[in-house]
């Protein structure tokens, strides 16, 4: 964040808590994601001498700001980012607290919304919690109760009435399988020149597969173990909400065992010992949302492709910062998408 946007989100917020705001620390976690901007902030406040006797107190914030450059998606609406957690406030679903959102572009030149910071641990992407970091050096136990912590989080939000989420809605949503197929490869066909055609290939043999649709649900869109901050017990707060929806709950399930499958058996590496298999996932979500499960193998694969695609545009733009020339990472996926949709089972292929 330069000067002039720091000055600027200094002046919002003074607006905003009453008092002279300063930012005293301001960090970006740098283990997980690469899509929207989080900047984590220390920041004194000086009230009003009307207020009370302290001169001062601090504030623990975290901003989620659109990407000042182009980013993996087109578009980050995060005003609806904002709207879905806040509406999960009244439900036994672990969300920040949210504080205000800015659609002034003169604050920051993007719009952002502010948040509670939530202490507590995050698993890390990179490197993966399966080679090391907080969680590898926890006892199977304990890695067991987070893992079925966040199952149960899922399960609380799948619970949740989607009366209150008509604004997530698109269009009829009568095919949740459907609709992300069409989404997903528009978002590959974007990269013209520059997609590997498997991962399209992969789409069409999804689609001749479609599963039926089911009841809807409030959809995360981003479900790992990554986007999750643990206390002691529990999950403190789910994070990333830029791919919120509708849509099936074994989306947001099948999604949560697939990058954890991509972080270790996808990558070469042992899946942490503790960590239950998806017979013990999908039968813990069952019993949260009491309902049995359809389709996850067909998600499963889905969730791949989807990662797949989202790997390749990140090479592209990884390219374009590098000054254009050369050719792209290999996509890590894949290699792997032959044996998925030729009849190997994601249990036989490493989700056991």
């Amino acid at each position: 964040m330069d000067h002039r946007a720091r000055h600027g989100l200094e002046d919002y917020l003074t607006d905003r808590l009453g008092g002279q705001a300063t930012i005293r620390q301001l960090s970006r976690p740098s283990a997980n994601g690469f899509s929207a901007d989080t900047y984590i902030l220390e920041v004194e406040v000086e009230q009003p001498r009307a207020v009370g006797p302290s001169d001062s107190g601090v504030e623990h914030l975290v901003v989620q700001a659109a990407p000042r450059t182009t980013g993996l998606f087109a578009h980050y609406d995060l005003g609806r980012s904002f709207r879905v957690q806040q509406a999960l406030t009244p439900f036994a679903v672990p969300v920040a607290g949210m504080r205000w959102l800015c659609e002034d572009l003169s604050r920051l030149g993007v719009p952002f919304y502010v948040m509670d910071f939530v202490p507590g641990q995050i698993p890390p992407d990179r490197p993966p919690y399966h080679v090391e970091g907080w969680m590898y050096d926890r006892p199977g136990a304990t890695r067991r109760a987070i893992w079925l912590a966040g199952i149960d989080a899922i399960g609380a939000l799948h619970r949740v009435p989607i009366e209150r989420f008509a604004f997530l809605a698109e269009g009829e949503q009568a095919d949740p399988a459907g609709q992300r197929l069409d989404r997903w490869h528009r978002f590959g066909v974007e990269l013209g020149a520059d997609i590997d055609p498997a991962l399209l290939a992969a789409l069409e043999r999804l689609d001749e597969r479609r599963p039926a649709p089911g009841e809807l649900r409030v959809h995360w869109g981003d479900a790992k173990l990554g986007n999750m901050i643990f206390g002691p017990d529990r999950v403190a707060a789910i994070l990333d909400w830029e791919l919120t929806g509708l849509s099936v709950g074994e989306e947001d399930l099948a999604h949560w065992m697939a990058v954890d499958w991509f972080l270790s058996t996808g990558i070469g590496h042992q899946r942490l010992d503790g960590l239950p298999g998806p017979g013990e996932t999908i039968e813990r979500y069952e019993s949260v949302v009491d309902r049995p499960t359809d389709s996850v193998e067909w998600w499963f694969i889905f969730a791949l492709v989807r990662m797949g695609l989202i790997f390749q545009r990140a090479a592209v733009q990884s390219r374009l910062r590098r000054g254009g020339g050369g050719s792209l990472r290999a996509n890590a996926i894949v290699p792997h998408l032959d044996a998925l949709l030729g009849g190997t089972t994601w249990a036989e292929y490493g989700g056991a």
